[in-house]
C-alpha cells in the first residue's frame, strides 16, 4: 500500500479508476444537483421574436425626427400588447402602440419609447424624444439562438441550468444515476 499521497493525488487516482454511471430521464423538476448525461441544445431562439425591452410605445422613427420635450409629436394610440401577447397591428404613419416589457414588437415599429418620454391623454400619446434605431428593442435569439447547444454533458445543474431547462420548454432531462453505496 502506498503511503504519503495528497488529497489530490489520491483523489486524482481514484477517478481515474471510476468510469460515469448510466443516465436516466428524470423530471426536470426533480434534477437539482445532478449530473448532467446530454448535450441540451435549444429548438428554438430565445427570445422567440423581436420584443419590448422597455415598457412604453412602439413606434415608427421616422414620425419622432423632431420630437423633443419643447416640441412634443402626438401619435394615435391604436393597440396595446401586454407582455406574452400579441397583435396583428401594423403601425401607419403617425401611430403608436401601447407595449409592455416582453411584448412582442407590431409590425412597421422600429424602435419603442419608454413610457416616462411620454405624456397620455386618452387615445393620443405625446412623445418627448427621437428615439435611436431599434431603441428598447430585443431581438430574436439574442439570449439564446436555435441549435445552440446551452448546457454541456457532465455539468451539475443548479438553480440557474434548471432555470435554462424550463425556459426551453424542457420538463425531462437525461442525468447520471446516483451512485449507491
Amino acid at each position: 500500500m502506498r503511503t504519503g499521497l495528497s488529497a489530490a493525488e489520491a483523489q486524482r487516482a481514484i477517478l481515474e479508476q471510476a468510469s460515469p454511471l448510466g443516465a436516466e430521464t428524470i423530471g426536470a423538476r426533480d434534477a437539482l444537483g445532478r449530473v448532467l448525461a446530454e448535450a441540451v441544445v435549444s429548438r428554438f431562439d430565445l427570445p422567440p421574436a423581436d420584443n419590448s425591452a422597455m415598457d412604453g410605445y412602439a413606434v415608427r422613427r421616422s414620425d419622432l425626427v423632431s420630437a423633443s420635450v419643447e416640441s412634443p409629436v402626438r401619435l394615435q394610440v391604436v393597440d396595446e400588447i401586454p407582455a406574452g401577447g400579441q397583435s396583428n397591428t401594423s403601425l401607419e404613419a403617425r401611430q403608436a402602440v401601447r407595449i409592455f416589457t416582453g411584448a412582442p414588437i407590431p409590425a412597421g415599429a422600429d424602435a419603442v419609447v419608454r413610457q416616462e418620454d411620454t405624456e397620455t391623454e386618452g387615445d393620443r400619446v405625446s412623445i418627448h424624444v427621437a428615439p435611436a434605431p431599434r431603441e428598447h428593442i430585443r431581438d430574436a435569439g439574442e439570449d439564446v439562438r436555435r441549435g445552440e447547444t446551452v448546457l454541456q454533458p457532465g455539468q451539475v445543474l443548479g438553480p440557474g441550468a434548471l432555470g435554462v431547462l424550463a425556459s426551453l420548454g424542457r420538463s425531462v432531462v437525461s442525468v447520471h444515476q446516483k451512485p449507491r453505496v
